[in-house]
């Protein structure tokens, strides 16, 4: 085991309390906003759409995080835009 992992197992039952609410309400959030998204329009788009995350990952990653922009990173983002956009037309 290593030391991250070590470090997450010997939390208090407080930080177990948060985790646990915040992986079940993240769950929870993303499912329904999903099924809502389903619902109201049509699933060649909405899943797309949907899976867009790793734009958002990346920006946050840059943002938050201090990760450096690649050329690689900046190409990939701007394919995930372009197919969504491609879609939505």
């Amino acid at each position: 085991m290593g030391l991250a992992q070590f470090k997450l197992f010997l939390q208090s039952g407080n930080a177990w309390l948060y985790l646990a609410g915040e992986g079940l309400l993240a769950s929870l959030a993303g499912h329904l906003a999903y099924y809502y998204a389903l619902k109201s329009g049509e699933a060649s788009r909405v899943t797309p759409v949907t899976a867009a995350y790793p734009v958002v990952t990346v920006l946050l990653v840059c943002l938050l995080l201090g990760e450096k922009l690649t050329w690689s990173k900046v190409v990939g983002v701007l394919l995930i835009v372009a197919g969504v956009i491609l879609l939505k037309k």
